[in-house]
């Protein structure tokens, strides 16, 4: 699950720890379901994001008490909502994206962002960059490059002495394992790199 949002990931843990508690294996409530076997693994895995009537259907079959149900039908809705911005920002067009973000932090004298378990886009080595637009799509090797590019290009307001920038991530931006260790480490040394400057 290293992959998945905090929302995400957290919805599928609490999904694959009622369908234990309840003593079921996964085809035993895929039965109970009436769904395949592959959609309750993929569910339970965060592969397949779970709508809120899914939800519900899996917290009833398993015995989940009312407040259980509602506390996960709130985190299904907040998931489906986080969801839908990260496509919206992954969608196509995400290189004039880039470029509308680079222009309003060229005429911005203060910029602050935060990120709560991700590496904030101005401090993203490259390989970093390109493991979050590969995120949940396919795309052409030239659209990627064209997108990389221009989130590169962004960085170069880092080196105006006029700005003052405050990137503030959590410490799960740390740990999410979303490039391989070698470009990992590239990237926290890019940050400890950049802190005394600019990242908290």
């Amino acid at each position: 699950m290293s992959g998945l949002s905090d929302e995400r990931r957290r919805l599928a843990e609490a999904l694959h720890g009622l369908r234990v508690e309840a003593g079921l294996s996964t085809t035993q409530l895929a039965h109970r379901l009436g769904w395949s076997q592959s959609k309750v693994s993929k569910t339970e895995r965060g592969v397949t994001l779970a709508p809120p009537a899914d939800v519900e259907a899996w917290a009833i079959a398993t015995g989940a008490s009312a407040e259980v149900r509602a506390q996960l039908g709130a985190l299904a809705d907040r998931s489906a909502v986080e969801f839908i911005e990260r496509r919206r920002v992954l969608a196509p067009g995400r290189r004039r994206v880039q470029q509308e973000i680079q222009r309003l932090e060229e005429v911005a004298s203060v910029v602050r962002v935060f990120q709560s378990n991700i590496v904030v886009g101005l401090a993203q080595t490259r390989s970093y960059i390109e493991a979050m637009f590969r995120i949940g799509r396919r795309t052409p090797p030239e659209d990627l490059d064209n997108a990389i590019a221009s989130r590169l290009a962004r960085q170069a307001t880092l080196t105006d002495p006029s700005k003052r920038f405050e990137l503030v991530m959590g410490e799960a931006a740390l740990r999410h394992r979303l490039v391989r260790p070698p470009d990992m480490r590239t990237q926290l040394e890019r940050l400890v790199a950049s802190s005394p400057a600019a990242v908290i």
